[in-house]
């Protein structure tokens, strides 16, 4: 199983990377680990990069998302571009770059589905709920496009997204080419305010509704997160309001004397800070 991540060139995400290496190092499966990282001219600094230099499975991209003035946009050209030349292969896995691998994916992966969501039932909350069946059923292979007035800021879904290797192969060249056509569609109509990626990756595994099998499951918790049999640790939300992502961007737009891994060390309340605190420890030695 591989696991591809998209960031940019920049220190926001550098410490984010240590970390996410660290936790791929912790069971011995960094070379599964596939980072794509989109090139900027923003200024480096050298203090969280010891994993990154040393991993092997990393790739600099065109900075498409800047070009186009939507960042999020690189997720998908890169995840694209990977696997036309046969970097990424199936079965792979996406993540976000502020998660942390915790348990090995594999006991918790179904291979009767060729797709799973992380917690999210795709067949009963979006075609069932929302639109009928038919509406979208083949047009992952066309080059149609959806109606503008369509509400997808109602549809829900979440990272990691398994992809596994039993979905078929023409059928997903058609539907990575489909979801660069719907992030270009809604990305003219509705502009960079709107949460385009999001929509586009909703919309193609609605077109490509019938020809594939999908569940959900519960791929990811939060550091408050009781349910701790999971994959991974999502810090998205961080520990309000003592520690946020947010807070290390290192851009001169904020300030703390602390680093992000000097803050996470100093507050344990859960089973998932206290796995954080033993990455970061491990990291430090």
């Amino acid at each position: 199983m591989q696991y591809f991540v998209s960031v940019e060139n920049s220190n926001y995400f550098y410490w984010q990377l240590e970390l996410l290496i660290e936790s791929f190092l912790m069971h011995g499966v960094q070379d599964d680990l596939v980072i794509a990282i989109a090139e900027n001219d923003s200024p480096k600094i050298k203090e969280y990069t010891k994993n990154l230099i040393k991993h092997g499975a990393k790739f600099v991209m065109p900075n498409i998302g800047k070009d186009k003035k939507y960042l999020p946009a690189n997720r998908i050209y890169s995840l694209h571009k990977l696997y036309k030349d046969n970097i990424l292969k199936l079965p792979f896995t996406i993540i976000h770059c502020d998660m942390l691998l915790k348990n090995p994916l594999e006991k918790y992966n179904d291979k009767e589905f060729d797709i799973i969501i992380n917690n999210y039932d795709l067949k009963n909350d979006l075609v069932e709920d929302l639109l009928s069946e038919e509406e979208f059923k083949n047009k992952i292979f066309s080059n149609e496009v959806v109606p503008q007035d369509l509400n997808v800021r109602e549809f829900i879904s979440s990272m990691p997204i398994i992809f596994n290797e039993s979905i078929d192969k023409d059928l997903f060249d058609k539907f990575l080419n489909k979801l660069i056509i719907n992030l270009e569609y809604i990305l003219r109509i509705k502009g960079p305010d709107f949460p385009c990626e999001a929509a586009a990756w909703k919309l193609t595994f609605l077109e490509a509704i019938g020809h594939y099998k999908a569940t959900g499951k519960i791929l990811s918790s939060d550091l408050f997160s009781l349910e701790n049999d999971t994959p991974f640790i999502h810090y998205n939300f961080g520990i309000p309001p003592v520690f946020n992502k947010k807070f290390f961007k290192f851009d001169n737009s904020t300030y703390y004397y602390d680093g992000p891994f000097e803050s996470l060390l100093q507050y344990d309340v859960s089973e998932n800070t206290k796995y954080v605190q033993k990455l970061i420890r491990s990291y430090k030695k």
